[in-house]
């Protein structure tokens, strides 16, 4: 929807010319600016929508970066409404560049339609992303920081906080959370400091999107629809599902070439 969009906003012009030669009723409908205005803002929220679900893919992604992201998105939801009542339609690219091209100004009419649509937006983000859920997750902040952390975590009892202390005294741990991912860290640490270990598990563990469920269903289909005559694709899917990069030259060596008779 995202692209169709965009590509109908920029190619406008090609498209009612296009549609003039067949006497098309469509061709007027792309030269009303109220349609076209709306066409332009749906562009620029898709657009937005659209980053922050690519950027919440990813196969080391844990539920802290998801938060913070989708957060982030429902802040700037209210920034757009701010914009909105203010009339500034600077963060909207397509819009502002269709109204500055045509020296036009929104009406109150299409300025209510878009602020409508932001405040169902948002809340349907509240809906599907409880501010509970958020406060859950901020009780594990210390995980994502551990070296920051000058107060008892909720999630914490006094002993595993006692445990916690003596933990963030390292300063070789300290120097291997700066160099390492989040889950690698705190994978190194299930024999010295288990206690901890199995607490960051739980938050950590969990798929915080259906990401990887994706790819593997796309890579399913497109193995069946280039294979079609092979029943078994399985030993396929392993192979691009897995994150190992195999050494073919490794595998060549140990395979025995086929001898000339």
């Amino acid at each position: 929807m995202q692209v169709a969009c965009v590509c109908l906003m920029e190619l406008r012009a090609e498209v009612v010319a296009f549609l003039m030669e067949y006497s098309a009723l469509l061709a007027r409908v792309l030269n009303y600016e109220d349609w076209v205005c709306k066409l332009a803002y749906l562009a620029d929220i898709f657009d937005k929508m659209n980053e922050m679900s690519i950027s919440l893919k990813g196969k080391s992604a844990t539920v802290f970066d998801t938060n913070a992201k989708v957060s982030s998105f429902k802040r700037k939801i209210m920034y757009w409404l701010e914009c909105v009542v203010n009339e500034d339609t600077d963060c909207f690219a397509l819009t502002k560049s269709f109204l500055d091209q045509n020296n036009i100004k929104i009406q109150e009419k299409k300025h209510n339609t878009i602020r409508t649509h932001l405040k169902a937006l948002k809340d349907s983000f509240e809906y599907y992303f409880l501010s509970s859920q958020e406060k859950v997750i901020d009780d594990f902040g210390y995980i994502q920081n551990v070296f920051s952390v000058n107060k008892r975590p909720p999630s914490l009892n006094s002993a595993k906080y006692e445990v916690f202390k003596d933990f963030t005294s390292c300063s070789e741990l300290k120097m291997a959370f700066q160099n390492q991912s989040l889950p690698d860290f705190w994978l190194h640490l299930q024999d010295e400091f288990k206690i901890l270990y199995e607490q960051a598990k739980l938050a950590l563990l969990p798929f915080s999107t259906t990401y990887l469920c994706e790819a593997g269903f796309s890579a399913y289909t497109a193995t069946k629809r280039k294979y079609r005559s092979g029943l078994n694709a399985k030993p396929d899917i392993r192979l691009q599902l897995s994150s190992i990069k195999p050494e073919i030259r490794k595998l060549c060596k140990l395979m025995q070439p086929q001898e000339s008779h």
